[in-house]
């Protein structure tokens, strides 16, 4: 009897634990159809996602609302990284770099030398630098 009440009172304290974790996420729609590859929160409000077709969308409320940025390109947009909260990256393939300097409103194109798919390497503090693969 005592192992019985042993588990169910840590089954009570796992289901607690879960739901409470649950109840911190809720679905945000994206305002889009196309896949989303990559996101960056640069503060607790502004974020920016990537995705296929050159999707870039921004956030300024935490996720609530997400607007259209104009890329420039139709191709995929792999992940997007900011080193600060106005220069930030995008990148994909093949071999497409895009820099914002404004926060992500205004993306303009970079040479990159390659037709690979490009990722950036995360942990730089000038994000300066880039891996390719595939």
């Amino acid at each position: 009897m005592r192992l019985l009440t042993k588990s169910i009172i840590i089954a009570f304290r796992v289901i607690g634990a879960v739901s409470i974790a649950q109840s911190q996420w809720s679905v945000q729609p994206s305002g889009t159809t196309e896949t989303l590859l990559g996101v960056q929160f640069v503060d607790a409000n502004t974020g920016i996602a990537v995705g296929t077709s050159g999707k870039i969308l921004r956030t300024t409320n935490g996720g609530s609302g997400w607007l259209s940025q104009t890329s420039g390109t139709t191709r995929f947009l792999r992940d997007v990284a900011f080193p600060d909260v106005s220069t930030g990256f995008a990148v994909g393939e093949p071999g497409i770099i895009l820099r914002t300097t404004n926060g992500g409103t205004a993306w303009t194109s970079q040479t990159s030398g390659t037709a690979s798919t490009l990722y950036p390497r995360r942990g730089h503090e000038a994000m300066s630098s880039f891996t390719s693969g595939q």
